[in-house]
């Protein structure tokens, strides 16, 4: 009885930790999400192993057996807040040695927002498997748990394909989000697969993206042409932002009232895409440095050979413009640190996470700097606040929307954005003047939507605002498809810099344009004018390979 007891206790610890992993894994179906729990088994396999050694009679094996199963339940308990905050468990490799110590930077949010009652039964079970451990033997025909995960992990297989063959829905997931068990050993194959030198050999230029586009679709914006006399631009980059949250209400009150009013002066691209692979949120922030699509094989912006590949800060650095990166997160996400340390024409500026500075005034104190400037200056900030699970929204906020009921994830979302709203207008308040004389081009746009209020499609997982805003502009509409990419080169043209070989192009410029994503996937507009997707095969790959040969994987 007591051994079951104990079995049972395995089995539950891994209930608990993949209901996390897999119920809060964005916009899949909650019966898919809540059959693959199953693949528990596979974690009280590993819990297991260690329990069989720690009742052995060898010391070794006894300290080896109790270690382990004390390292891998704490990690289990970090992984459950960590992966719900966060969205996602990254590669080993995305870190490397250099950066491991930037994953405690987490623990402030962690306990501050996270920690709840997933924990608290780990930390129960951890308890009670250490105490049946010690005291009564578990029987070895426990090992067979692991069978029902390998009858649903074959199911799985069989629905969705094998992940490296296929990214339909659920690969991803499957693979990437498995659980410390899975993700680790794929990670560090992954890892020591890949050739030393570089993801691909050089690679000729393989022209622009709107080759792919359908031709004769273009809308006319109500300003043809960048406009002139630009000495700033302002790039705000919102973390989760669906344009849907900009009509939102909430109690009958408008979430983002002041982007809503700050459209009457922009161009709003109803069909904006983001792009995102292996560097998660970085993906968003490495195609406007480099003009370059994601890699779905690595975190880009930590591969990336900076010595060889020059950035939009280097660029612009020609033409005098002096470039500010700010992030509102010091942590070192997919090797976010290493990667600005490396880059040249930019002052990079993180908000340290354990500091006596707010996010607000983190972003306020960054801006204040870039407009004492006199000369042109291009300030990119990155805002960090409305991340998942969106619960740092304050307690004025809450009463203003008249919140009566915890756990409500669009309340949480809507509400933390009407805080970011705030956010945006008095960091537009700072620079006010000078947009009304014309000086500054403000950009609007976010990293990936929070799925919370878009729908599955792959149009509605990766579109998000843009809104580029200008004294001259009146508001106008821009349906043609454009993504990040296309802001490396409207960054260079708005001051008056040549473009160089690039994929994307300008978002003032006319013409019919595509998306490319990177698993594949080209979004343009049809010929009646919809926006449609198709897979693209072998006219996309040298796309993908003239990315891959500036990636350096070192040893």
């Amino acid at each position: 009885m007591s051994s079951l007891l104990l079995g049972l206790s395995v089995y539950a610890s891994g209930l608990v930790l993949y209901s996390a992993l897999f119920l809060f894994t964005a916009n899949q179906d909650p019966g898919v999400q809540t059959f693959k729990i199953g693949i528990a088994a596979i974690h009280s396999f590993v819990v297991i192993l260690p329990v069989l050694l720690a009742q052995s009679r060898h010391l070794i094996f006894k300290v080896s057996g109790y270690a382990s199963l004390f390292f891998y339940l704490l990690y289990a308990i970090f992984v459950v807040g960590y992966f719900q905050y966060f969205g996602f468990v990254p590669e080993l490799y995305s870190y490397g040695m250099s950066n491991a110590a930037d994953m405690g930077e987490v623990l402030n949010h962690y306990f501050a927002q996270i920690f709840g009652i997933r924990e608290i039964l780990l930390l129960g079970l951890g308890a009670t498997i250490f105490y049946l451990t010690a005291r009564h033997r578990i029987s070895a025909y426990l090992l067979l748990l692991p069978c029902l995960s390998g009858v649903l992990l074959a199911i799985s297989l069989a629905t969705f394909g094998a992940p490296a063959r296929s990214d339909a829905l659920g690969n991803v997931t499957l693979l990437r989000r498995f659980g410390p068990v899975v993700f680790s050993a794929h990670s560090i194959v992954e890892r020591f697969s890949l050739s030393r030198g570089y993801l691909a050999a050089a690679t000729d230029h393989p022209g622009q993206i709107s080759a792919l586009a359908k031709p004769g679709l273009s809308d006319t914006p109500s300003v043809v042409g960048q406009p002139e006399g630009i000495q700033r631009v302002i790039l705000l980059q919102i973390e989760s932002f669906d344009p849907e949250a900009i009509e939102a209400e909430l109690s009958g009150l408008k979430v983002m009232p002041f982007v809503a009013r700050l459209r009457d002066h922009c161009l709003n691209y109803a069909n904006f895409f983001t792009l995102k692979g292996a560097g998660g949120s970085s993906d968003a922030e490495f195609s406007i440095a480099t003009g370059l699509l994601p890699s779905l094989t690595v975190p880009a912006l930590r591969h990336l050979d900076y010595a060889r590949y020059p950035t939009i800060y280097e660029r612009l650095a020609e033409a005098d413009v002096t470039s500010t990166f700010a992030h509102n997160n010091q942590a070192g996400f997919y090797g976010r640190n290493s990667a600005y340390r490396q880059m040249k024409g930019v002052r990079a500026q993180f908000l340290q996470l354990n500091g006596v500075l707010t996010e607000l005034a983190f972003a306020e104190r960054s801006l204040r700097a870039t407009l004492q400037e006199t000369g042109k200056t291009f300030h990119y900030f990155f805002n960090f606040q409305s991340h998942g699970p969106y619960r740092g929204y304050s307690k004025a906020t809450a009463d203003r929307f008249s919140k009566d009921s915890a756990g409500d994830l669009k309340f949480d979302y809507l509400a933390t954005m009407s805080e970011v709203d705030g956010l945006i207008e008095r960091l537009f308040g700072m620079q006010r003047s000078e947009f009304g004389e014309g000086k500054t081009l403000f950009i609007l746009t976010a990293d990936h939507p929070s799925y919370v209020l878009s729908d599955s499609s792959t149009v509605g997982q990766f579109r998000i605002p843009l809104l580029a805003c200008h004294e001259s502009f009146g508001g106008g509409t821009v349906k043609d498809v454009f993504s990040t990419l296309d802001l490396h080169v409207t960054l260079l043209d708005v001051f008056g810099l040549e473009p160089e070989q690039q994929l994307g192009r300008s978002i003032f410029g006319e013409g019919a344009n595509a998306a490319l994503l990177p698993g594949g996937t080209l979004i343009r507009r049809s010929s009646d004018g919809e926006v449609t997707t198709e897979r693209c095969g072998a006219a996309c790959k040298p796309f993908f390979d003239y990315t891959a040969q500036f990636l350096s994987i070192s040893p």
